[in-house]
């Protein structure tokens, strides 16, 4: 058998690849210095079926003559698991019925199910603070293959803020889902996926999402003039999230729900008979919302109220209802009490102030309550005369102040 007119070289010969994964691979095709001038007409595949070849780089009908070298890179898919033992690539060399076609040496490649194509990963952010943004993220299996042992990293490491950052699974199979919460502080989240198939590992891969930006009603659009958009009937109820659960009764359609992290349970149930989802919207730096599992026809969401003002604030969620007959939307109207923890941190804060200071004191002392422990202290001390006594005693009176306060200013903005 007469010699190959060239001789070809894999420079990155894999051994394990994913199915229809992009894998690139780069020759060097040399014409012997004692050979022949070679015609390099093609490069393909023995059997497209099992795997096919990008070759837009490869310049056909080059002409290398004795002595040079030709260097290019392919794109090679392969289509079917397995295990392939021998060469499936080949260069066509020369136009006559001679027509040489030296194989690309592959050593034995096996072909994996592809992790990164059979995962979809959805993320949604949530709401921003300053050491990072809070992103929902979703993994679900949309092929057919039962990955077992699934490990799942989320990076980059050193910008992980809060969550698990590991995760494991002892099978994830079609239609199977993962959802996890993060506070990142980068512009991508990177997933880390590492699964076994047949006792194969056929990992670890890794998936890059952006991170989206968060999306609330003060970038969301709203009701717009002639906007094809209706108004929705729906059913809300709210709940405390504690182990007594209890509902919180609205009061002229207005939820009152206290800040500092409390959770709420909010179920919405549509009053369309063929609505197919909602989607509560959050607020940053107010509401925090993540979805919840709940009964068929009903949407149920966890609601953590991270505003902790020291006066009632009115806040207002808006959803929306996916129908049939196009989009609609909804509101839940909350008002967002602090708690009484925090009014009876301030009054004596404010208390020991007046003490300490005098009545001068008091406001510095309500807008910033600093270090309150240190202060009662100090005011324990100074208290030697009945007017010192009866400066102290003024906490309740502060503390009446801010009730009546907060009624009032809250009264004012409602209307």
């Amino acid at each position: 058998m007469p010699a190959d007119p060239i001789q070809i070289e894999l420079l990155n010969p894999p051994d394990r690849v994913p199915v229809d994964d992009p894998v690139p691979l780069h020759l060097v095709i040399r014409c012997p210095a004692d050979g022949k001038p070679a015609e390099l007409r093609n490069i393909a595949s023995r059997d497209t079926r099992a795997a096919e070849l990008d070759a837009d780089l490869f310049e056909r009908d080059l002409v290398l003559q004795p002595g040079e070298v030709y260097r290019c890179a392919v794109v090679a898919r392969f289509h079917v698991p397995g295990l392939y033992r021998e060469p499936l690539f080949f260069v066509q060399v020369g136009r006559d019925k001679e027509t040489a076609r030296p194989r690309v040496p592959m050593p034995p490649v096996r072909v994996v199910p592809s992790l990164a194509g059979e995962v979809r990963v959805t993320a949604e952010s949530i709401c921003a603070y300053e050491l990072g943004t809070k992103v929902d993220l979703t993994l679900t299996h949309t092929g057919t293959t039962r990955f077992d042992d699934l490990r799942l990293v989320v990076g980059p490491a050193d910008a992980v803020r809060m969550g698990v950052s590991e995760r494991r699974r002892p099978a994830f199979a079609a239609g199977d889902e993962i959802k996890l919460t993060t506070v990142l502080d980068a512009g991508v989240v990177d997933l880390t996926l590492d699964a076994a198939v047949g006792g194969l590992r056929v990992g670890p891969v890794v998936v890059r999402v952006p991170v989206p930006p968060v999306r609330d009603v003060a970038t969301a659009p709203m009701y717009r003039f002639l906007e094809p958009r209706k108004l929705t009937r729906a059913e809300v109820r709210l709940r405390t999230m504690d182990e007594a659960g209890d509902l919180v009764p609205p009061a002229a359609a207005v939820y009152t729900v206290y800040g500092g992290g409390t959770k709420y349970r909010a179920e919405i149930r549509p009053a369309h008979p063929q609505a197919a989802n909602v989607r509560l919207r959050g607020l940053s730096g107010s509401v925090e919302v993540t979805d919840i599992p709940a009964d068929a026809g009903t949407w149920a969401f966890q609601l953590v109220v991270v505003s902790n003002t020291l006066l009632t604030t009115p806040v207002t969620l808006h959803f929306d209802v996916t129908t049939p007959d196009g989009p609609q939307q909804g509101e839940l109207n909350l008002a967002v009490r602090p708690r009484g923890t925090k009014l009876w941190l301030v009054a004596v804060t404010a208390g020991a102030a007046v003490t300490l200071k005098g009545m001068a004191a008091v406001v510095p002392a309500v807008l910033s309550p600093g270090d309150v422990w240190n202060s009662l202290g100090l005011a324990f001390t100074r208290i030697d005369t009945i007017w010192d006594l009866i400066q102290f005693l003024s906490i309740p009176v502060i503390r009446a102040g801010l009730w009546a306060a907060d009624r009032v200013a809250y009264a004012v903005q409602e209307g």
